[in-house]
């Protein structure tokens, strides 16, 4: 069935929508909508012979192709959306070329087009067709969307087959493979969650990187773009890195703080650079390297008592009234809000060393409400966490003691 055909199958219910472009993803950056109704489009279409594809005529009717073929998506038609979206890569591979990057976007919305009707074979297809368009144009700004969409998508797999899921790409993209190795297991149905796992986290660093990669090839190191790929890698190397050889989350962590403080260096954010001098020594401390911790603590300090910054400042980062729990880049889970909703409170003391363990913690009062269950996951909490070291005058040589109350909002 041809897509016109398609399209009359449903007219009926379709001819009274609009091409609204404000109802579409923004990732895909659908052009200005055009004012015509879906029965003018479809006219238009049945026009364009197939021989007129190379025409000023046929090109532009690629973002029109595009807008009905989401609107089918949201239809559920997904059948006649994949017609429309193949009709529009053909137009833009004849008009631009078959390799151009004019052709990510509509990729882009085949996969997710695909991924609703569960064809995961076109999914991963379009997937490897879209990283060799990326790979092609190694400079262009416009391949960073494609690294990132790619890279997200690893880590969104990475989470779901950590927690259980079954998912059709580990086998069809052979991640139960041996990567960076002499030894390669034949198959590639079944092997090591471990390995899997691995390679999944390999592939996200590799296209975050990638993304990473062409700002600083244009050195755009004010963008807020580069900023949150820097801290997306930060958080997967975090949460999934492991600690062996190439893979170690320590490095690969270590080395996003440093280009972010070179960045602010090239800006000459002074304040910007200092707190993530701040967020290093912190990450050293998550590895137990306590003197590297230490010495980037007081080199922090220094700076910013050397550049007149004001006092609040200057607690704010090392004297909050809530301890900094770490990492930092993370929410802390001990900020709690009074709200109507609270059900209580518990207050406590304990103290932080100078590597940012807590001592002597003791519950010192509670409302009547607040179990003893609440109270342990508290204590817990509480010291299971590493802290970022407090001070005053730039000391690091001793325990400061912290009084908090925790509000109960569950």
């Amino acid at each position: 069935m041809t897509l016109f055909e398609r399209c009359q199958t449903v007219r009926a219910t379709a001819s009274t929508l609009m091409l609204a472009v404000a109802l579409l993803d923004p990732r895909f950056g659908f052009a200005q909508a055009p004012s015509a109704s879906l029965d003018e489009v479809i006219r238009q279409l049945e026009n364009i012979e197939e021989g007129d594809l190379a025409s000023s005529r046929a090109a532009e009717l690629i973002d029109p192709l595009r807008t009905l073929a989401l609107r089918y998506q949201e239809e559920g038609s997904h059948e006649a959306a994949a017609a429309a979206i193949e009709r529009a890569l053909a137009i833009i591979r004849v008009n631009y070329g078959l390799h151009s990057l004019e052709q990510a976007p509509v990729i882009l919305q085949s996969i997710d087009n695909e991924e609703a009707r569960d064809n995961h074979g076109a999914v991963w297809a379009s997937e490897q067709v879209l990283l060799d368009l990326a790979r092609r144009h190694p400079h262009d700004l416009a391949t960073v969307p494609v690294f990132r969409e790619i890279a997200d998508r690893r880590v969104d797999s990475l989470q779901r087959y950590i927690a259980g899921d079954h998912l059709p790409e580990i086998v069809i993209g052979c991640y139960y493979q041996y990567r960076r190795t002499n030894f390669v297991r034949e198959g590639c149905t079944s092997g090591s969650k471990g390995v899997a796992v691995r390679n999944l986290l390999l592939d996200a660093r590799r296209y975050y990187e990638d993304a990473i990669a062409i700002f600083r090839h244009h050195e755009l190191y004010s963008s807020d773009e580069l900023r949150k790929l820097e801290m997306k890698l930060i958080r997967v190397n975090y949460f999934y890195g492991d600690g062996s050889s190439p893979l170690s989350r320590y490095e690969h962590g270590k080395d996003s703080l440093r280009r972010l403080i070179d960045y602010d260096v090239e800006n000459s954010a002074v304040l910007s650079q200092i707190e993530w001098l701040v967020q290093l020594a912190d990450w050293e401390l998550m590895h137990s390297n306590n003197a590297l911790a230490l010495n980037g603590y007081k080199h922090a300090y220094e700076r910013l008592t050397r550049e007149g910054m004001p006092r609040e400042s200057i607690e704010q980062l090392y004297s909050p009234k809530t301890p900094t729990v770490l990492p930092a880049f993370l929410p802390n889970p001990l900020v709690s809000v009074q709200t109507p909703q609270s059900t209580g409170f518990i207050d406590a003391a304990f103290a932080i060393n100078r590597y940012g363990k807590s001592r002597h913690i003791e519950i010192l009062d509670t409302t009547s409400n607040a179990s003893k269950t609440a109270r342990r996951r508290l204590m817990r909490l509480i010291s299971l966490s590493r802290f970022r070291p407090r001070t005053e005058d730039g000391r690091f040589d001793g325990e400061s003691p912290v009084v908090l109350r925790y509000y109960l909002n569950e």
